[in-house]
């Protein structure tokens, strides 16, 4: 059964419709998503600049409280003499809790542990416990290598919990003198997310850096999850050594990307209303000005065909 003239040139039209808006889809589709996808990326990269910044500020602060700590002629002349009942008149827990920090320990020049010392949340010194002091044992060496070059700062664990630490050698108050041992002291960063993540609006954690991640030191990386969230990454600048790279990490919602979403849903709406409008319009035109009057012209030389042979 031949199919007739209109539902050809239906069928035809349509088909022409159809590849061009199919084409016309596809790439809004593609260049919709990766122009929401790159501010997206760009909002997350700020993001995580923030949270970089802010921890290297609080870095910042408590490695100022050791520089300035252990550059007084008080400390110089405690190392010396080493007198603990005069110690609280320096630094008293009390002092440390409301400074934020969780723990203070000085060490002489030979690595021997003078005063250390955790802080409670109430302000009451509690001794190291025995994994976190042999941890810092460990460490003495290292640390008491680095303070001689002068005050630094650096995330470290101790033991199996991460602090932001501050350390700085042990010198008179114009900072003259032979070095007699480093003191350190240190904020829980367990304890300072809470209050970090609640001021950016970010919440993050700082795990150990898998050496096989394909990502460099400076660059964000992107995980999108199934739940419409996605994972921010990006390389601590430094540790203090033997502990391990670290990285940090912050989940994230995706609204941005959702926005995009809904926008090239919408993009298919419209797109789909146009053709179909497009399609009724080419139809009725070509329906009154050429099919109209070729099916009048068949049914005219089917009318003279049937009187007779020409």
């Amino acid at each position: 059964v031949s199919m007739s003239l209109k539902r050809k040139v239906f069928l035809y039209v349509l088909l022409t419709i159809l590849v061009l808006l199919s084409i016309m889809s596809i790439s809004s589709n593609h260049l919709t998503i990766k122009a929401f996808e790159s501010v997206e990326r760009r909002f997350f990269e700020q993001s995580m600049a923030r949270l970089q910044n802010r921890l290297r500020a609080e870095l910042k602060t408590v490695g100022r409280y050791a520089s300035d700590w252990g550059a007084w002629d008080s400390m110089y002349f405690f190392i010396e003499n080493r007198n603990l009942s005069a110690f609280p008149d320096m630094i008293d827990p009390m002092s440390l809790r409301a400074l934020d920090l969780d723990f203070i320990a000085i060490f002489d020049g030979k690595l021997s542990p003078v005063a250390a010392y955790t802080v409670s949340e109430t302000g009451e010194g509690l001794p190291f416990p025995d994994p976190a002091m042999k941890s810092l044992q460990a460490l003495a060496g290292a640390l008491n290598a680095a303070a001689a070059e002068g005050p630094f700062q650096d995330l470290m664990y101790i033991g199996s919990e991460l602090y932001l630490t501050g350390a700085s050698p042990i010198l008179l108050t114009n900072r003259t003198g032979t070095p007699r041992g480093f003191l350190l002291v240190g904020a829980s960063l367990k304890k300072k997310a809470g209050e970090i993540s609640a001021s950016l609006g970010t919440k993050f954690e700082v795990v150990p850096y898998d050496e096989a991640a394909p990502y460099s030191k400076n660059e964000v990386s992107v995980t999108p999850s199934d739940d419409g969230n996605a994972a921010v990454r990006q390389k601590w600048e430094k540790t203090f050594p033997p502990s391990p790279p670290l990285e940090l990490v912050s989940v994230q919602p995706r609204p941005i990307y959702g926005t995009g979403r809904m926008a090239v849903f919408h993009s298919y709406l419209w797109i789909f209303l146009v053709g179909g409008a497009i399609l009724a319009v080419v139809m009725i035109l070509l329906n009154n000005l050429i099919l109209g009057r070729l099916e009048k012209l068949r049914s005219v030389s089917e009318g003279i065909l049937s009187e007779g042979t020409i």
